[in-house]
């Protein structure tokens, strides 16, 4: 479980998002420069006009699909290695 990308990505982001939560990160600097959603949101809407735990919970989101995607990618180059 601690050698795959999904477990540590997911807590990255949650960890960015519970800083934020906090009020650490007051102009939210710290999760715009990571979540790939809120960039697509600031086009549209300002973020600060949404609830924050949609974004919190987006990002989260983002962040472990990336993860499972970088897992699925080290597995079929390890199979291929074996092959």
């Amino acid at each position: 479980m601690l050698r795959k990308f999904t477990f540590w990505f997911t807590l990255f982001s949650i960890i960015v998002c519970f800083i934020n939560y906090l009020g650490y990160d007051p102009d939210h600097l710290l999760l715009y420069f990571t979540s790939l959603p809120v960039w697509f949101i600031e086009i549209v809407r300002d973020i600060h006009s949404l609830n924050m735990a949609l974004i919190y919970l987006l990002t989260v989101l983002s962040w472990t699909a990336a993860g499972l995607l970088v897992d699925e990618l080290v597995a079929k180059r390890a199979d291929a290695r074996k092959n």
